[in-house]
């Protein structure tokens, strides 16, 4: 069942005392877990300052908060498919994590709009091109969304290759299994244009998935 589209909240609102201590004990556990359980390691350059896409592969539910630890401090803005934001289970999680809802039926104006204000407020986005769960090493079916948020906004691109998720926390499965994690960090990719250059939303689009495979 799912909540009214009411309980929004926006991905900018400030976050409070309690919220933060919250995140911060929680990220400290799920890393200890990860590392413990799942021999966690993360390879690559530390997230960089300003405002940045993170564009990672999707293999399982638990690819976001394995994304959050591996970039470490930084707070990311999850954009989240609307079927998921709105549930009884994560509505909370995801207002109190300021996720930016996205809608699969039609267009996306709103979603890139909110995406874009937090950009332009120096945070980080995380979206996974591909949107839905793919089967390990698929990285088709990526949609041309990141694409147009990182012609609109013109700010750096970072691909991350998320390995073993999927054997951690299978299709079906309720409980994750004790297998490795890594997580490949890539260099920033900047979308800019330069003058008299024209950026195509399917080549943009086709180049971060290539550095996200080449990880």
């Amino acid at each position: 069942m799912l909540f009214t589209k009411d309980l929004t909240t926006h991905p900018l609102k400030p976050i409070g005392f309690a919220n933060r201590c919250l995140y911060a004990f929680g990220w400290v556990i799920l890393y200890c877990f990860l590392k413990t359980y799942c021999a966690f390691r993360r390879e690559g350059p530390r997230l960089p300052d300003g405002p940045v896409i993170v564009a990672a592969n999707h293999e399982s539910f638990i690819d976001p908060p394995v994304l959050q630890v591996a970039v470490g401090a930084r707070r990311l803005r999850f954009m989240m498919i609307e079927d998921f934001y709105y549930t009884r289970l994560l509505n909370r999680f995801c207002n109190a994590m300021r996720c930016v809802a996205v809608k699969t039926d039609s267009t996306n104006k709103t979603s890139i709009n909110l995406a874009l204000e937090v950009l332009d407020a120096g945070m980080p986005v995380a979206i996974f091109p591909q949107g839905a769960r793919m089967a390990p090493g698929d990285l088709s079916g990526a949609s041309k969304g990141v694409a147009f948020l990182a012609r609109r906004a013109k700010v750096p691109v970072v691909p991350v290759r998320i390995r073993g998720a999927a054997k951690v926390l299978p299709r079906g499965a309720w409980f994750p299994r004790p297998r490795r994690i890594t997580v490949h960090i890539g260099e920033p990719i900047d979308f800019r244009p330069r003058e008299g250059e024209s950026l195509n939303l399917d080549g943009i689009k086709d180049r971060i998935m290539s550095a996200i495979e080449n990880l």
